[in-house]
C-alpha cells in the first residue's frame, strides 16, 4: 500500500521510515563507483547516493552537483553573493557601444573550486550581455568581475540575472541619455550651444551648454528703465546671462520688461530661465534654423525676422539687439517696446 514500510532485521520500523535496517554487524551498502562512473549518470536525481572510490567518500547529488560526505561540494560554491553593493566601472549610454564597462561582484564562503563562467542577457534594458569567463573561486571570500558588452536600446536600468556557486542575485546598472548635442529637444527646450573648457559652467566628463526656448515670451517688450544705468548688466560673453538679467531684476522695478519675461518663464518645468547675453544671442544666431526645426517640431515657432533683446546693456539709455534675419547686431534705446524676447537656460 501507499503506506507500506519494510523492515530489515526489525520487526516494528520507524513510522517516519519507508525502510528501516538494523543490525550490529553489518551496513548499507550503496553502488561503489569512480568520478568518471559517477559523472556518466544520465539526469542524476537530487537525493541519489554513491560511494566514491577515487575519493572514498559517500556522496549525494543536490540541485547544484554533487556532494561529498568528506570534503563538501565537488561543485563551485559560494555561501552569498552581494549584486547590491557591486563595484560598477564605466558608463552605459543609449545607443554607444559599452566600452571599459564590467561590475565585480563580492561574494562569500567561496570552496576554491574552479567555475566554467556565465553569459547572461540583461532585462529592462535590452542589447546588453554580461559575462564571466571562467575561472576559480577564492577559499573564501572573494569577488566576481562581469563584463559588460553589447548596445543599449534605451535609457533606464538593464538587469542581469547572476546564477554562480549556487546563490542568485540580480546585478542592475543605468544606462544614461545620450550626451546632449546642438539641435537636441532636451532639458527645456531645444540645446544650442555645448560649453568648451574655455567657458564659464564647463566641466571636465561633463556635457553642459545652453538652451533656446521653443517659443518666442512676447513680440513687444521694453528692455526697460530707459535713462537708468543697471550696474552689472553690462556682460557680453557666454555665461553673462544670467548675471545681466538678475541685475535688471533688481534695479529695475518696471513690469512686463524682457528680463522679467524670462525669468518668469516654465518651459519644460524649468524655472531658471534669463534673457540672453549678446554673445549668447548672437550664438543662437549661428543656429537659427537648427533651432527653428527643433522648436517647430515640438510645438514652438520659429524665430521672426525681427530684433531680440539681448541682457547686455550698453548705456543708460541703449541696450544691445540682434536682427534674426539681417544678422545685424546693435545698441537700441532700451524702451522701444516692439523687440522680441527669447528666453535661454543653461544645463
Amino acid at each position: 500500500t501507499a503506506n507500506a514500510q519494510v523492515g530489515i532485521g526489525t520487526t516494528n520500523p520507524d513510522a517516519s521510515a519507508i525502510l528501516e535496517l538494523e543490525a550490529t554487524d553489518k551496513g548499507l551498502l550503496p553502488p561503489r563507483i569512480t568520478t568518471a562512473q559517477r559523472d556518466a549518470i544520465s539526469n542524476p536525481a537530487v537525493g541519489l547516493m554513491i560511494f566514491n572510490t577515487d575519493e572514498n567518500c559517500m556522496q549525494w547529488y543536490d540541485t547544484n552537483g554533487w556532494y561529498d560526505g568528506c570534503s563538501g561540494a565537488t561543485y563551485p560554491f559560494v555561501a552569498s553573493l552581494d549584486c547590491a553593493n557591486a563595484t560598477n566601472n564605466g558608463t552605459l549610454a543609449v545607443g554607444q557601444a559599452a566600452n571599459s564597462v564590467d561590475s565585480e561582484i563580492a561574494y562569500t564562503g567561496g570552496n576554491g573550486l574552479s567555475h566554467s563562467g556565465q553569459t547572461v542577457n540583461s532585462t529592462g534594458v535590452t542589447g546588453l550581455t554580461a559575462t564571466l569567463a571562467p575561472g576559480t573561486l577564492a577559499t573564501g571570500a572573494g569577488s566576481l568581475t562581469y563584463t559588460i558588452s553589447g548596445t543599449p536600446a534605451s535609457d533606464g536600468t538593464a538587469s542581469f540575472a547572476i546564477n554562480i556557486g549556487g546563490q542568485t542575485c540580480s546585478l542592475e546598472r543605468t544606462v544614461i541619455p545620450p550626451p546632449p548635442q546642438v539641435g537636441d529637444f532636451r532639458e527645456g527646450g531645444v540645446v544650442f550651444y555645448i560649453f568648451n573648457s574655455n567657458d564659464p559652467g564647463y566641466v571636465a566628463g561633463e556635457t553642459h551648454g545652453l538652451v533656446a526656448a521653443i517659443e518666442d515670451q512676447s513680440s513687444s517688450a521694453e528692455w526697460g528703465c530707459y535713462g537708468t544705468s543697471i550696474s552689472g548688466a553690462d556682460g557680453n560673453g557666454i555665461g553673462s546671462g544670467t548675471a545681466n538679467t538678475s541685475a535688471i531684476l533688481d534695479d529695475c522695478s518696471q513690469s512686463g520688461i524682457a528680463a522679467e519675461l524670462c525669468d518668469n518663464y516654465s518651459g519644460g518645468g524649468y524655472s531658471d530661465w534669463f534673457l540672453p547675453s549678446k554673445d549668447e544671442l548672437s550664438l543662437m544666431y549661428q543656429n537659427k534654423t537648427t533651432i527653428d526645426d527643433t522648436a517647430v517640431a515640438n510645438g514652438g515657432n520659429s524665430f521672426s525676422a525681427d530684433f531680440y533683446w539681448s541682457s547686455t546693456e550698453f548705456s543708460s539709455n541703449n541696450a544691445w539687439a540682434y536682427h534674426m534675419l539681417n544678422d545685424a547686431l546693435g545698441n537700441y534705446e532700451k524702451n522701444i517696446d516692439y523687440f522680441i524676447v527669447r528666453a535661454v537656460r543653461a544645463f
